[in-house]
């Protein structure tokens, strides 16, 4: 009986430390396109080729849950001077799967939409439209600009891995006890040092001025000449 929990106690252990790794995507790129727009704003476009690796697509699937952020940040440039962050818009989404039916939801501030497949999931994830509202007076010089993004794939978050945490050890919040032969303090220390397995793409668009144009902006690429 020993022997067997040892056994079971490895298990877990390695099943905890697998959760907070090996989710990387070396390879992923994401490309930043800006659009003007028919209102007094930006129309920033993101696509994100491979958002899920196929570590994280194998784990979704089998039913843990995966954060999803995207920040994009309105940057204008200053000649001699570091360049200033003026705007900045973020959009977080949860993934999970619907253990009933097998359908991929997706929740963000404004509700939840399904997703019949993984691969209509990950097309949806890699084309992201995000619209920042602009100043009017942005577009009545000839500032220079450009947008930064990033992309977060978080697998598992700190309130999920506090969950848990609470779930293994039967809902004890107790800081001594053991989960499963794991203990918390080792749990700590995954959490911290790992990242939680997070991955992280950024990327930046070509430098570009703004111009009103009837009620709406134009968005014109030019180089700034140093």
């Amino acid at each position: 009986m020993i022997v067997g929990g040892l056994v079971a106690q490895s298990a877990v252990a390695a099943a905890l430390l697998g959760l907070t790794g090996g989710f990387g995507s070396a390879h992923a790129q994401l490309t930043v396109d800006v659009r003007g727009s028919d209102s007094l704003g930006i129309e920033i476009a993101l696509d994100w080729e491979a958002p899920l690796s196929p570590e994280v697509r194998e784990r979704l699937e089998s039913g843990i849950p995966v954060t999803v952020g995207f920040e994009v940040e309105l940057w204008r440039e200053r000649s001699g001077w570091f360049d200033r962050s003026v705007a900045s818009l973020a959009r977080i989404v949860q993934l999970e799967r619907d253990p009933w039916d097998g359908a991929f939801v997706v929740r963000d501030g404004s509700g939840a939409m399904r997703r019949d497949s993984l691969a209509t999931l990950c097309r949806d994830l890699g084309r992201q439209r995000l619209s920042v509202p602009i100043e009017s007076a942005w577009a009545e010089n000839q500032a220079h600009w450009h947008v930064h993004a990033s992309a977060i794939v978080r697998p598992l978050t700190a309130e999920d891995l506090r969950e848990l945490e609470r779930w293994l050890g039967g809902g004890s919040s107790s800081a001594s006890r053991e989960v499963l032969g794991v203990p918390r303090t080792l749990l700590s220390l995954v959490r911290d040092v790992s990242g939680l397995g997070a991955t992280v793409v950024e990327s930046r668009s070509l430098s570009f001025r703004v111009s009103r144009l009837g009620e709406g902006v134009v968005v014109e690429f030019a180089p700034r000449a140093d």
